[in-house]
């Protein structure tokens, strides 16, 4: 009997919770089109709903507070930071959700901005749907297993960006790039983008998590960047995981 217990308490411990699976709206707004030249954007920021209040409130306050300071605004009502925001750069968002079956919710945001010149990007967000937590690679790696995790990820980006390299200068040989690019390819590249490695920038899917180590390329030399998502299985990752999240 005794052995039993054991069982039960370690199949308990070892299991991801599931709830209820999150829903989405959505407020909508038409961007400044008599300033920018958006006439078929839309700026549409998703309200997240769930069966339990708490969890659904702290997604949109976490989601609330990145929108404010990616844009440096002041705390408000999002009705006020979208009419704040359309005023400015901001032409276009979007939510694309990537995972959404009651244990995990991980979705991110795309944004276009309309200044100087145009300029989109993203941001990442996943959560256990069942407390509400934000969760980063960091959360979901065992203690001691986090050195080891970073250690296999960095050898596939230097794998990833050397592969790049490797190209890159074969289409010079053949006239296909220019050697001024490469000087500023190979710059960008440097370290192998690993400074910029962020243990939040990831997306979880049915059988794989995508990693996403950004390079920075300025947009003028966007063209030049490389493959900026390192793809790793479930199966994987499932050496990594610590015990709550293990069965992902």
């Amino acid at each position: 009997m005794k052995s039993i217990r054991v069982i039960l308490v370690f199949l308990l411990f070892s299991c991801v919770c599931y709830g209820q699976r999150i829903s989405v709206s959505y407020t909508r707004l038409q961007p400044d089109k008599k300033n920018l030249n958006t006439p078929d954007e839309t700026i549409s920021y998703p309200i997240f709903k769930s069966a339990k209040k708490f969890v659904a409130d702290r997604i949109n306050q976490i989601v609330k507070k990145g929108f404010e300071t990616t844009f440096n605004l002041k705390p408000s009502s999002i009705s006020a930071l979208l009419r704040t925001a359309a005023k400015g750069s901001l032409t276009w968002m979007e939510c694309n959700e990537t995972r959404n079956d009651g244990a995990i919710f991980s979705f991110y945001l795309d944004f276009e901005t309309e200044a100087a010149y145009p300029s989109s990007f993203s941001r990442y967000y996943c959560f256990d749907a069942v407390t509400g937590k934000l969760l980063t690679l960091e959360s979901l790696i065992a203690t001691d297993k986090r050195k080891e995790f970073l250690n296999m990820l960095k050898q596939k980006q230097i794998a990833n960006i050397e592969s790049y390299k490797k190209d890159f200068l074969e289409a010079v040989k053949k006239g296909e790039r220019d050697k001024d690019d490469l000087a500023i390819a190979m710059d960008y590249v440097k370290n192998y983008c690993w400074d910029n490695y962020r243990s939040r920038n990831f997306s979880i899917l049915k059988d794989r998590m995508d990693i996403y180590i950004e390079c920075g390329f300025a947009h003028a030399f966007l063209a030049l960047s490389p493959n900026e998502t390192i793809t790793v299985s479930l199966k994987e990752m499932k050496k990594y995981l610590n015990e709550k999240y293990k069965a992902l």
